[in-house]
């Protein structure tokens, strides 16, 4: 799922993929400057669970070197290296 997200964000998939999910801005350059905003979720049963919400929460979650990757490939090395310290659930 974590790959797919990059996708998204760096604009390598259609764009009624990468619409879905909205980039955080700001005006000056933040630690959160790569981090996705986090979508208010309308039911707690279903919303919770969409791909929506827990792409951007598993997203907002990576350190900053694995959402700064330079490219797919160098993004699933970091994912293998790094998977155990970030306590995240990759699918």
């Amino acid at each position: 799922m974590l790959v797919l997200v990059y996708k998204c964000v760096n604009g390598l998939v259609p764009s009624y993929l990468s619409s879905c999910l909205i980039k955080r801005t700001s005006g000056c350059g933040l630690r959160g400057a790569r981090k996705l905003v986090l979508p208010k979720p309308r039911t707690t049963t279903h919303g919770l669970n969409s791909f929506i919400y827990s792409a951007t929460s598993q997203w907002n979650l990576l350190p900053g070197i694995a959402r700064t990757a330079l490219n797919v490939n160098s993004f699933n090395s970091i994912l293998r290296i790094d998977v155990n310290s970030f306590s995240l659930f990759v699918y």
